[in-house]
């Protein structure tokens, strides 16, 4: 929430001030379980696009697979890392590969960094193996289609879960000190007292829809490990007919 003046300021923090019913600390521990959960759920929602990919790049081996069954001896059954693909190594390999992609602590984007890192930290093939000049141009594409998928789904709107009754809960995260200057008042008189409190920000307070997003989010006055992260309830019909009232400003 923000304004462009004094006389916004006032009238914004009047309305939303209005709105709010509640006021409280989030645990550590809730956020931890929410951004789980959500990496859970992101997981289900890729999986059939990831699937298909999988299923693509491993048919070749199949095939291949196929065509020499009866005349190769049977493989003894691994003992460490595998030396040579078949198809449910090639398989796990990458799955194993969209793990470490969509993982949370990921921090680059470029193939070289993503996957030299998996490298060394997987154990399903050898790094001989992994690091095959003739392996390399295929896995490169196969980051490229991961990250076609992790762009197709941040372009996708993410619905908010709602049943009848329940409020509308927003989230910040903010210094202990802030925060303090919410908590034990009535939510109009804490907020008031917060954007007051906090003159350099441009009277701008940011909140999330999403609890997870909390995780790795920083606001630019907040970024000491004594953050703490405090939920916002306000009226489900009350919320949304102030965001639209926004618009016309």
């Amino acid at each position: 929430m923000g304004g462009g003046g004094a006389v916004s300021y006032t009238h914004l923090a009047r309305d939303f001030g209005r709105l709010l019913t509640g006021i409280r600390q989030v645990s550590p521990q809730e956020v931890v379980r929410d951004a789980e959960a959500a990496v859970a759920a992101a997981r289900e929602a890729r999986r059939p696009a990831i699937d298909a990919l999988i299923t693509e790049r491993v048919a070749p081996l199949r095939e291949r697979e196929a065509a020499t069954v009866h005349a190769a001896p049977t493989p003894a059954a691994p003992t460490g890392p595998a030396s040579r693909f078949t198809p449910e190594v090639s398989a796990a390999f990458r799955r194993a590969y969209v793990d470490h992609f969509f993982s949370p602590a990921r921090t680059a984007s470029d193939f070289a960094s993503v996957y030299y890192t998996f490298v060394d930290e997987q154990n399903i093939v050898t790094r001989e193996l992994a690091t095959d000049s003739r392996l390399l141009p295929a896995m490169e594409k196969f980051h490229a289609e991961l990250l076609g998928v992790e762009e197709d789904r941040a372009a996708e709107a993410t619905p908010i879960a709602h049943r009848d009754g329940e409020p509308m809960r927003l989230y910040r995260k903010m210094s202990a000190a802030e925060a303090a200057q919410f908590l034990g008042k009535a939510p109009t008189a804490g907020l008031n007292a917060a954007m007051a409190y906090n003159r350099s920000d441009e009277h701008r307070k940011w909140f999330t829809t999403s609890l997870s997003h909390t995780n790795v989010f920083h606001n630019s006055l907040s970024t000491s490990e004594q953050d703490v992260v405090l939920e916002f309830t306000l009226p489900w019909r009350g919320y949304w007919d102030f965001a639209l009232s926004l618009i016309h400003i």
